[in-house]
């Protein structure tokens, strides 16, 4: 949050129940940086320790200027723990463990660890002479603090030693109150109307390092929230959403916390990807939450280490997803070892099928940097593995790759022939016309460049109704693009405009940067060649500042040309000229022959201006 003024911290000191003049509580939102969260755990402390009087604030030395607000919050935090009783710090320090919101409904069977039906453990004393000593110290003690304090102390006193006992030993009326009192010191929040607490991030992190400092205790609330998600967790609709998946996901989490990765993966593969349909990523393109959840396999998330599994081919699985994740977000050069990594475990442990498909990804990780001659060597080697698998689908996304990765290079003879092979595998395969997937969309881009339109368009068609029907999200909005392109070369603007929009609407909603920099530089590129500048510059100028950021050299290729037809709309000839030789340029180092075509369009273009 922005930082509070004084008359707005001041407010919320006094709303929390703090006692003292204007200027002092100025100061303290002064001193303190107007920070939300700390004043209003300031304020609880002081009302709960001093009554709220704003005087004993200097108990707690006022941060330094240069002070991260994370260690203010430790500061305070570390103040609060002198103050809190056994059961509570045990009890904050177990919330710390979720990341989702916890209902009350948990608090018995994880944070007492009883199970339903049971009592919690309660304690007994041994009855030798100094514990008789120590009972009648504390009656005595006990009647003291009665006579001596109001009573409203006297029962916060008589709570506070209550809850010095084992959280596992406090009764359910004591467990109530003290939920209450964290509550009320801003240490837990509760929601009401979806009936659960949670804790400030920064409040969390204070306690989960405490949590990680116990690893035996760690381990056993890990697996019991994990227990407890999984049996929560109900069936997967056919069309999830990301909510759908979330009890699995934190399942998955938990267990890596705990120890238990053979059960974690167990768990990722069957109940969040869905086995081979792969729901979390080829349908709802969460590579970053997947990306996320695969890190977990790893030592304290250390991906330089290898993930804890014991079969290999689960490590080179685990490896690969990492990879793959990486790409698709646009981390292209930190997901190259990654692929390596699973590629040569699974040739060590003759795993052919897995050898091909991961030489697939690296095929196209070759294709987005420009490593053109890289991509033809490495497909041609999954095609090999396919054949040592006996996997005709593994042949077919190989024949695919050699297709469309000499197409890029101008061989239009191989491209043709490998992708009339990888047409009639797939007839024979699924009885379909068409390729489909991302295969269609690569057979219709070379169709279309090599003048077929018709036939590309046939594909792209029935290839946008089964993407559809499979919630394929990156799939169709690379479909809507085609579409555009496709209208736009029959010069029906208006309609290439509706599937140029669509694609890029769809790009936004997932996490998938090669899908986004496809639709915006289609659009900038339509754009361009219309003189549309203003529109065009939008677009082309996000679509490069992604594709430098990322390594995707065909991309920036393309998109450079595209701004030159920008520029030389717009009159701007020397820097139409710049863009089409960098980009022609680009070309020749990657060997990329649609680049070096498209830009000496533009130069050719350039010429006939002067």
């Amino acid at each position: 949050m922005e930082r509070l003024s004084s008359q707005e911290g001041r407010a919320l000191l006094r709303k929390v129940g703090v006692k003292g003049s204007d200027i002092e509580l100025d100061k303290v939102v002064a001193n303190w940086d107007g920070y939300a969260l700390v004043l209003s755990l300031l304020g609880a402390y002081l009302v709960d320790v001093h009554d709220g009087n704003v005087k004993y604030i200097r108990e707690i030395k006022p941060p330094t200027v240069n002070e991260p607000r994370y260690e203010r919050v430790q500061r305070v935090l570390r103040r609060y723990d002198e103050h809190l009783t056994q059961a509570e710090k045990e009890f904050l320090t177990t919330f710390s463990a979720f990341r989702l919101g916890v209902p009350p409904s948990l608090f018995t069977s994880i944070f007492q660890g009883v199970l339903p039906g049971q009592l919690p453990r309660q304690t007994h004393h041994t009855s030798d002479f100094l514990d008789i000593l120590f009972r009648k110290f504390q009656r005595l003690y006990q009647w003291l603090i009665d006579r001596l304090l109001p009573s409203q102390r006297r029962v916060a006193a008589r709570l506070k030693r209550q809850l010095n006992a084992p959280l596992a030993d406090l009764r359910s009326r004591t467990f109530d109150a003290m939920i209450r009192r964290l509550v009320n010191y801003r240490i837990l929040r509760y929601y009401p109307e979806a009936n659960y607490y949670t804790m400030h991030p920064l409040i969390s992190a204070h306690y989960f390092k405490r949590l990680k400092e116990l690893p035996h205790k760690a381990k056993e609330i890990h697996q019991r929230i994990a227990d407890y998600y999984l049996r929560i967790a109900g069936p997967i609709p056919e069309r999830p959403t990301i909510e759908n998946l979330a009890f699995p996901i934190e399942a998955v989490y938990h267990l890596c916390c705990a120890g238990s990765y053979e059960r974690a993966y167990d768990v990722f593969w069957e109940r969040v990807l869905q086995g081979a349909s792969r729901v979390l990523t080829n349908k709802l393109n969460a590579w970053d939450v997947s990306l996320a959840l695969v890190v977990e396999f790893f030592p304290n998330g250390d991906t330089s280490q290898e993930p804890q599994v014991s079969d290999l081919a689960r490590k080179g699985w685990i490896l690969n997803h990492v990879g793959l994740c990486l790409m698709n977000l646009g981390r292209l050069a930190e997901a190259v070892s990654f692929f390596e990594q699973s590629i040569s475990i699974s040739i060590k442990i003759e795993n052919w099928e897995n050898a091909s498909v991961y030489l697939g990804n690296l095929t196209e990780l070759y294709i987005f940097v420009g490593k053109l001659a890289a991509s033809v060597d490495s497909a041609r080697k999954a095609l090999s593995f396919a054949y040592q698998a006996k996997s005709d689908l593994d042949k077919l996304n190989s024949l695919v790759n050699i297709a469309w990765a000499t197409y890029l290079q101008g061989d239009n003879e191989i491209a043709s022939a490998t992708f009339q092979k990888a047409e009639a595998l797939n007839k024979e395969m699924y009885s379909e016309a068409y390729l489909s997937r991302l295969a269609g969309i690569q057979h219709a881009d070379y169709l279309r460049r090599v003048g077929s339109g018709g036939y590309a368009r046939q594909v792209t068609e029935v290839n946008l109704k089964i993407c559809l029907n499979n919630s394929w999200l990156a799939s169709i909005s690379m479909s809507y693009r085609l579409l555009g392109e496709l209208d736009a070369d029959r010069e029906q603007h208006d309609q290439a405009l509706e599937n140029y929009n669509e694609a890029l609407k769809i790009a936004r909603s997932i996490s998938v940067r090669d899908v986004l920099i496809e639709a915006l530089l289609a659009r900038g590129r339509w754009a361009a060649r219309r003189g549309e500048v203003v529109a065009a510059r939008s677009d082309l100028e996000e679509a490069l500042n992604y594709a430098c950021a990322s390594g995707y050299r065909i991309y920036e290729a393309d998109i450079r040309i595209a701004l030159a037809w920008m520029h030389l709309a717009n009159n701007n000839y020397l820097a139409a000229k710049a863009e089409a030789e960098k980009a022609l340029l680009m070309s020749e180092e990657m060997g990329y022959h649609w680049g070096r075509v498209d830009a000496g369009e533009v130069l050719q273009a350039l010429e006939q201006k002067f």
